[in-house]
């Protein structure tokens, strides 16, 4: 891809932490740190991560994304993400293969990266990039305030586009000193507190593409949960009222809305043993086996 970026100034060891705000009150953080270079299939490479620790009490949160980015010309080389959403856990590995224009996921398996058979040499564009490379991205372009962009370069075809709202400037003073900076809304596709609906605002920080998952009228959430004793789907007003749980399978998780946020579709097991996807309704009721 041909890039008219600013070159890459950022030094290792730089760390940004954000706060995780909801209804106003405080309850997490984010922190996105340059941790290092490392050389991937050969290829120097910065290693930056996104690490978001909270949540409100019934719903803790601890991920760690991890981004190795290939800085000219600008692409992603690998993508890790390590998700600790309430009861729900994942571990997944992306390896980029930039000259195939394909990447392969891989799944931890008793302690080790296997790969995906569903997720091998799926085409990506050229110059893919994942939730943290396009952080780093968004930092080395020319931004107008008022703007909106449009990128066609997230290494999962149904992620694209991620768009880019340029809301205004902002001065911001902090221990290392006094910024001028500019505030910008993203929006990825696959979902996360940036999904589209949602009213996130960011210096720059993107999330991740998992549960949770904004409604279409950005009045909602919906989560993966053990609160009632196993996973399931539980739907969060963000008025401040109480979360209704949605699904009462043996497993629910990976929630999806539906364009017009009456149905979610999710990954389930039922008791039975029987697993596929699923869709229920928004309002609740029995969920209907789709696949």
């Amino acid at each position: 891809a041909s890039d008219t970026l600013e070159a890459w100034h950022f030094p290792v060891g730089e760390r940004i932490e954000y706060s995780v705000t909801w209804g106003g009150a405080r309850i997490g953080k984010s922190v996105m740190r340059l941790e290092a270079i490392d050389t991937i299939a050969g290829v120097p490479a910065y290693r930056a991560s996104l690490e978001t620790e909270g949540g409100p009490p019934f719903y803790r949160l601890h991920d760690k994304l991890t981004s190795w980015i290939q800085p000219d010309p600008f692409a992603s080389l690998r993508f890790d993400q390590r998700l600790r959403q309430g009861g729900y856990h994942r571990d997944r590995r992306h390896v980029m293969d930039l000259e195939a224009l394909t990447y392969t996921r891989y799944d931890l398996r008793d302690g080790r990266f296997v790969e995906n058979d569903d997720e091998r040499d799926v085409p990506i564009p050229a110059g893919a990039l994942d939730d943290v490379s396009y952080f780093y991205f968004a930092r080395l372009s020319k931004l107008e305030v008022g703007a909106r962009y449009e990128y066609d370069r997230y290494f999962k075809e149904d992620g694209n586009p991620v768009v880019l709202e340029v809301l205004r400037r902002e001065r911001i003073r902090v221990p290392a000193g006094t910024f001028n900076t500019i505030v910008v809304r993203p929006i990825i596709k696959t979902g996360g507190i940036f999904a589209e609906g949602g009213e996130a605002e960011s210096l720059g920080v993107f999330a991740n593409p998992g549960s949770p998952r904004w409604s279409p009228d950005g009045r909602h959430l919906a989560v993966t949960s053990d609160r009632g004793g196993s996973l399931n789907v539980w739907l969060v007003p963000l008025d401040g009222g109480d979360a209704m749980q949605l699904t009462r399978l043996g497993q629910a998780y990976e929630p999806r809305w539906s364009p017009d946020g009456s149905t979610i579709l999710f990954q389930g097991l039922r008791a039975d043993g029987v697993r596929g996807v699923y869709r229920v309704p928004a309002a609740g009721g029995q969920p209907t086996l789709l696949t």
